[in-house]
């Protein structure tokens, strides 16, 4: 099940679509990257039970998913299970 809190992106490749979810003020280990199919049943969360940094944006780039991190780091992260694949600092 999705998070109920507001949606601040979504964006899509294929049938896959990605939720990006505004999950300020909890802790750095909630998850805010969602990824469901086009019924929204869940694939993943990505950074859930893990203690990265909350994203606050997210881009498709030739299909391949990014996500923004608040610190400046940017995330190339695998779309058919979440997991952080490079990561580059950005400031």
């Amino acid at each position: 099940m999705l998070p109920r809190q507001p949606i601040l992106d979504s964006l899509a490749i294929g049938q896959t679509r990605f939720w990006l979810f505004d999950v300020s003020g909890s802790s750095p280990a909630t998850a805010c990257l969602w990824a469901t199919d086009g019924e929204n049943n869940v694939f993943w969360s990505a950074n859930k039970d893990d203690e990265l940094e909350q994203y606050v944006s997210i881009s498709v780039v030739e299909e391949l998913l990014y996500a923004n991190t608040f610190s400046g780091w940017r995330h190339h992260i695998d779309v058919n299970t979440g997991v952080v694949l490079e990561r580059w600092f950005t400031k």
